[in-house]
């Protein structure tokens, strides 16, 4: 079964290239791989909006765990018993 997806607030598109995207998310910079995102609310350097991140990359980018107090991922579904490795 595919790894849940979550929705992220990109606070801005830093820099693209071919392969990832250099997101600013609650002020820190993270590369997200196109491969494993859907950038569908993105549109190109400078930009902000929503993006789909699957829940592994969540966990391995400690995203939302900013202690801002404002949630920047947004659960897309039930939690699952199913463990990801």
């Amino acid at each position: 079964m595919p790894d849940e997806m979550v929705s992220i607030s990109v606070d801005k598109v830093v820099r693209e290239s071919d392969k990832a995207i250099l997101c600013e998310i609650d002020g820190v910079e993270h590369w997200m791989p196109k491969s494993q995102i859907d950038s569908g609310g993105l549109r190109g350097v400078g930009s902000s909006g929503m993006i789909s991140v699957p829940q592994w990359l969540v966990k391995a980018k400690e995203l939302g765990q900013s202690g801002k107090g404002g949630p920047s991922v947004q659960d897309s579904g039930p939690p699952s018993d199913e463990v990801p490795f």
